[in-house]
């Protein structure tokens, strides 16, 4: 399923940049910025955040353009949980305090 926005690729063409004027403006390597639209590699945070200066747009935008299998889950480090059981539990009990 795609976002309202069509992807990331759809989000550069309309700020009009070519691949290779994208990688060019944010020094990300053209290969790699080809696998970030097509879900193949996500994006670190340095990226995403070169992504949208370059694009003029918000690192929210940028992450919301991405293939749903690209979508970066960031949790503070002092909640990460130590192991799969432990992240579960914890999902478990936040689902429970924003009810």
């Amino acid at each position: 399923m795609k976002t309202p926005i069509q992807g990331l690729a759809h989000l550069r063409k309309i700020k009009g940049f070519s691949q290779k004027e994208l990688a060019h403006k944010t020094g990300i390597v053209r290969t790699t910025l080809s696998r970030i639209e097509s879900g193949r590699v996500r994006p670190n945070l340095d990226e995403v955040r070169w992504i949208a200066e370059a694009l003029g747009v918000s690192e929210t935008e940028v992450l919301a353009s991405l293939e749903p299998m690209n979508a970066i889950l960031w949790v503070p480090k002092c909640e990460r949980p130590s192991g799969l059981a432990s992240f579960l539990q914890q999902q478990r009990t936040c689902e429970h305090v924003s009810e």
